[in-house]
């Protein structure tokens, strides 16, 4: 399934190389992950995040805990692997069964790119509750994955994200996870770490937060659009990006 690569494109060139050695490395679950010594340990460490964030199959490996270790030849990259090669493989082929249905569910739509991408929003609100025990747990790696949304059908807001992620780019709709910062609050260190979408449809980049958008009220649940496809000025009422996750629009 073919990934739109957003963070990989923000790159340089050498930096580019660094991450197709990472990618490789994490592809093939090779324990140590030479990346040479052409960049720094923090922008190895992002170049790191943005292999992870461009592929939300990558879900075998722990997004947040990883080594690096200096060598000779350079750095090395030491990366925690969740499941084994032959787990990964199961457990991909499982996913791949539960996005074969939502997609053929959205091919009806499959030249009316606004109305795939409403089915896919429509589908993960109504597949996937919020996992609120998985906040209260330290190892919660399967809520912050597509394994979460998937299997568990419950996730936090970035296993949320990242299905989307993945639903979107079966129909080739460019769409990233953004992480940063979310509340009614206007400042924002009083908000909650977040994650969404932002969808790139006819050229246009909209943001899109699946999460907040499934509403439970009284036991029901309901679909709203308060969060579907609004603007960078409309989304920055109440979320902030952090970090390699800065829109354009702000720079």
């Amino acid at each position: 399934m073919k990934q739109e690569r957003h963070y990989y494109r923000a790159l340089s060139s050498a930096e580019k190389n660094i991450y197709r050695n990472i990618y490789d490395g994490l592809k093939y679950h090779v324990p140590k992950i030479n990346v040479g010594s052409a960049g720094s340990v923090d922008q190895i460490s992002g170049i790191y995040r943005s292999v992870l964030y461009d592929d939300p199959l990558m879900f075998y490996v722990n997004q947040q805990v990883f080594g690096m270790e200096a060598g000779m030849d350079g750095y090395r990259i030491i990366p925690e692997y969740l499941y084994t090669p032959k787990e990964s493989r199961l457990i991909l082929k499982e996913i791949c069964g539960k996005v074969d249905k939502v997609l053929a569910g959205a091919g009806k739509f499959k030249h009316q790119t606004l109305r795939v991408e409403k089915y896919l929003h429509d589908s993960v609100v109504k597949s996937v509750a919020y996992d609120y025990e998985a906040l209260k747990m330290r190892n919660c790696d399967r809520a912050h994955s597509v394994v979460g949304a998937f299997l568990d059908h419950k996730a936090v807001c970035e296993g949320i994200a990242k299905s989307f992620q993945l639903l979107c780019s079966a129909f080739e709709i460019k769409c990233r996870v953004v992480l940063g910062k979310a509340g009614t609050g206007g400042e924002t260190e009083k908000q909650d770490y977040h994650a969404w979408n932002v969808v790139t449809i006819g050229g246009v980049p909209y943001h899109v937060d699946v999460t907040w958008d499934n509403v439970y009220h009284n036991g029901h649940q309901s679909i709203r659009y308060d969060y579907f496809n609004v603007t960078t000025e409309q989304i920055l009422r109440d979320h902030r990006p952090m970090g390699m996750f800065q829109l354009e629009e702000q720079k």
